[in-house]
């Protein structure tokens, strides 16, 4: 016979009682389900909506983190829409649209007002992107200051990018009103860059990471000359979400040594923003897509080794799910398991524990032994008080024939009790008190029986 498993056996004997006490208590039972099933919807452990990015053009920077994203996700079996937009606002005008798709985006978040941000949470700053000034060579442009853009045609970017809120912000600090100045353009970057090799404007300006497809064609173009902000420091200073920073000779590319010189910038950071009632397991996964992006792309080349992502630009309310994340990081579980069972895991493992612990108690008290102790306790009560009335005087035959009918159901519902294991010792203990009523109750048979003879 094979030796059966003590744990086992156990755990059989607790779900037989649940079942057992889900059947007897409906109504109980009914109420606890529908509150696991609120409490359950309310966290929503797993996810299986579409995740749709709004970014800025193909050869964007965001573009490609978008990009990354997509690839580090679909095998994982998580779905990725890319969208393209013309910018900052286009993107929270996206995200803020009711009953909208879109529930990911890029932004500047100096570029958005309070209004703006209401609706959203920061996943986290994921680059610096310096404020990049273009201007052809010519002995005609001579620009040492920003305020000398006034006397030169200026393409800035559309006024739905925040690349136009900064420049627009900068410009005001040097008296200039681009929205005044109908020598500012203000367009997509495709139709300005168009206007550029045109000869149709002097001066191009925008906001964006080192990788950007655009950045880097204007830097290896040999007509075109970087506008050094040799007073980047006072500018980080006069508008406080601006870092200032230089880019080494030679370090943009070592074999065309580009830039020719040390060139001074002022930068901001860039951040992914979601939704706030999207789902916390894709929060999460979004930020491991993008860590993942960081780790595997040159992205961090004027930042600290894994500086980002990172919570650095506060204009956005960063997201619980974020914050977790930064101070506590992924499980390691994600190496081992399905992404998405990884992932909600990692969401709920002080509850899972919590159940795991309870679990525990619940077997260490064993329920099925509370049980088996009520019902024995039951019967022996039912015993006691049948005694009694069998030892009664007055007895008669048809009370004796009620009494002899009722042993035998007890004696049937014992021998159906189902005993869980480490219960032996109490059914054992039912069945000496039981056999002896079953004695008295022939007794008294014979009593009555020979008075009536």
């Amino acid at each position: 016979m094979a030796k059966k498993n003590f744990l086992l056996e156990l755990v059989k004997d607790e779900i037989h009682v649940l079942v057992e006490f889900s059947k007897k208590f409906k109504i109980i039972t009914f109420i606890v389900f529908c509150v696991l099933i609120g409490v359950v919807l309310h966290f929503r452990p797993f996810f299986d909506e579409p995740i749709v990015i709004t970014t800025n053009d193909e050869i964007s920077e965001w573009y490609q983190m978008a990009d990354g994203i997509k690839k580090y996700l679909e095998p994982k079996g998580v779905d990725v829409e890319i969208l393209t937009s013309n910018g900052t606002l286009h993107n929270v005008e996206r995200l803020l649209e009711k009953d909208g798709k879109v529930n990911v985006g890029y932004v500047i978040g100096p570029a958005l007002t309070e209004a703006q941000t209401g609706g959203l949470y920061s996943l986290g700053s994921l680059d610096t992107q310096p404020v990049w000034i273009f201007y052809r060579k010519s002995p005609q442009i001579q620009i040492s200051e920003l305020k000398d853009l006034k006397k030169y045609r200026v393409g800035i970017g559309s006024n739905t990018s925040g690349s136009y809120v900064l420049t627009k912000q900068l410009m005001n600090l040097n008296r200039i009103d681009v929205d005044k100045e109908p020598n500012f353009i203000s367009d997509k970057r495709g139709a300005n860059l168009l206007r550029l090799k045109e000869g149709k404007i002097d001066v191009f300006i925008m906001v964006g990471g080192v990788i950007d497809g655009t950045v880097q064609k204007l830097l290896h173009d040999p007509t075109l000359e970087l506008f050094n902000f040799k007073n980047a420091a006072a500018y980080k200073h006069l508008i406080g979400y601006y870092t200032n920073l230089t880019i080494p000779a030679g370090s943009i590319d070592i074999i065309e040594f580009l830039p020719p010189k040390d060139i001074n910038l002022i930068a901001v950071t860039s951040s992914l923003v979601v939704r706030r009632d999207m789902h916390p397991g894709e929060q999460l996964a979004l930020l491991l897509g993008a860590n993942d992006f960081a780790k595997a792309n040159n992205i961090r080349m004027y930042a600290g080794r894994d500086e980002y992502p990172a919570y650095v630009d506060n204009t956005i309310e960063l997201s619980p799910v974020a914050k977790n994340y930064y101070d506590s990081g992924a499980s390691s579980l994600l190496h081992y398991l399905p992404f998405k069972l990884a992932i909600f895991i990692n969401r709920f493992w002080t509850a899972i524990l919590a159940l795991a612990f309870l679990g525990s108690l619940q077997i260490t008290f064993s329920l099925s032994g509370l049980n088996i102790k009520m019902k024995i306790t039951a019967q022996l009560k039912e015993l006691i008080e049948l005694d009694r009335r069998l030892h009664d005087k007055s007895l008669t035959q048809s009370e004796l024939d009620d009494l002899i009918k009722r042993g035998d159901e007890i004696c049937d519902n014992v021998r159906a009790i189902k005993v869980p294991v480490g219960a032996e010792r109490e059914y054992i203990s039912l069945m000496e008190p039981l056999e002896t009523f079953r004695k008295n109750l022939n007794l008294q048979a014979e009593r009555l029986k020979t008075e009536l003879g």
